[in-house]
């Protein structure tokens, strides 16, 4: 490890610990307490999911304010601690539905997949309750969007249900295991991108590397939806892809992924008739 990345890793630390010092906003709620907890409950009644974990959780939920402008630690939910700390109350919309459901968890050779498309299929969810919501996740949602569009609303009722199986079942079982595990690896380096870019003042470069890393994650997905959509349906997918990509959400990953350059990828070279090896 050199020293910059042992003067990173301090700082990391550092502000964690400073975290835990945070301004605490409660302890044990109910859900007509805040309007996330309510639109989080209506969503799952009205959808007939089972309402019975959030009510569960909430009554010993505890909470904390976080200054992600200080910290560079953004809202999250620890689910051992059952503890929701926020740096924007926005953010509690998304983190009320971790607080509701197991989402889409496997493990293969020891190795934990699925929170990438969690994290889309969340910010999707959280934007549907609440319209001015700020996505965070953006690519990840686009995804999982597609994926709705392609196979209907009913593909992520696993994600309720806190079924892996259940989930990859529904298609080729070790094509979407690659593809999960592929939207994890992207995932990871996105999150390791705004870490660095909130917690340091960017300097010309100083992501170039892990952009090209991301480039290329961002381009296995692409190859890996063209071995999971039928070849009927591809064109649909890329027009759908090309659609939201060229929108602001879209356009926050191309200014990562190409920051020169905020041009489209041609999406559709990565979808042919035959199928990706």
């Amino acid at each position: 490890m050199n020293l910059e990345n042992e003067g990173l890793m301090k700082m990391l630390k550092d502000l964690q610990e400073k975290e835990k010092q945070q301004e605490v906003v409660g302890e044990g709620f109910s859900v007509e307490d805040k309007d996330y907890f309510q639109k989080v409950y209506n969503y799952l009644k009205v959808n007939k999911y089972d309402t019975s974990r959030l009510e569960e959780r909430l009554k010993t939920l505890k909470m904390r304010k976080v200054d992600e402008a200080k910290y560079g630690s953004g809202s999250h939910y620890e689910e051992s601690k059952n503890e929701l700390a926020y740096s924007d109350e926005l953010d509690s919309y998304h983190e009320t539905f971790h607080i509701a459901t197991k989402g889409i968890k496997g493990y293969r050779k020891g190795k934990a997949f699925g929170e990438g498309l969690n994290e889309g299929i969340t910010d999707m969810l959280a934007k549907r309750i609440k319209p001015d919501y700020h996505i965070n996740y953006n690519f990840e949602m686009i995804i999982a969007e597609t994926l709705e569009k392609i196979y209907g609303k009913q593909v992520f009722d696993s994600y309720f249900k806190g079924s892996c199986n259940e989930f990859v079942e529904q298609f080729d079982r070790e094509i979407m295991i690659d593809f999960l595990m592929d939207i994890d690896i992207y995932h990871n380096l996105m999150k390791e991108y705004w870490e660095n870019y909130y917690i340091s003042a960017r300097r010309e470069g100083q992501f170039g590397s892990r952009t090209e890393e991301i480039l290329a994650s961002f381009e296995d997905i692409l190859y890996d939806l063209n071995d999971l959509v039928d070849e009927d349906r591809r064109q649909e997918v890329v027009e759908l892809l090309n659609k939201r990509l060229k929108d602001p959400d879209g356009q926050t990953i191309m200014n990562v992924i190409s920051p020169m350059n905020s041009e489209l990828v041609d999406i559709e070279s990565y979808f042919d008739t035959g199928r990706h090896l």
